[in-house]
């Protein structure tokens, strides 16, 4: 893949974007239009945000990114995603704001929801994290 391509690879920064209060709207909308019997293929939430349309050099690139994931990683962190954006408070939407972390260890993956924020965090351990953000927009912030 060119280096066009792997420079808008998301980073960490903005995967987490995607689920901050301030976004939680536009994602909800987005995961909506890609259940399926309460499920989404892993991954195309993060592509949708983006607007990579399946079979788009960038939407092929951040799928096979995400492929380094078991199904079972892939379960827990799509699981968490799942409950946080469609939670419901009385019959109204009520997403709640997710931090996916990344830490070194044996490999393996967690989801913790927190009552008092509330919040849901997942961590990742033991897979190699993104950049901390889009090489992009690491790559425009150098100083001339």
């Amino acid at each position: 893949m060119g280096r066009e391509f792997i420079a808008y690879i998301p980073g960490q920064k903005d995967i987490n974007g995607q689920f901050t209060k301030a976004n939680l709207g536009r994602t909800l909308g987005l995961l909506k239009k890609l259940l399926k019997g309460g499920l989404y293929e892993f991954g195309t939430l993060t592509a949708a945000y983006n607007g990579w349309a399946k079979g788009s050099p960038e939407y092929d690139q951040w799928m096979a990114e995400v492929a380094v994931y078991p199904t079972t990683a892939q379960n827990v962190i799509r699981d968490a995603v799942v409950n946080a954006l469609t939670h419901v408070k009385g019959s109204n939407d009520d997403p709640i704001p997710l931090t996916i972390v990344w830490e070194g260890g044996p490999e393996g993956v967690t989801s913790r929801y927190e009552a008092a924020g509330p919040s849901w965090t997942v961590t990742i351990t033991g897979y190699p994290p993104p950049a901390k953000s889009m090489l992009a927009e690491r790559r425009d912030k150098k100083p001339s």
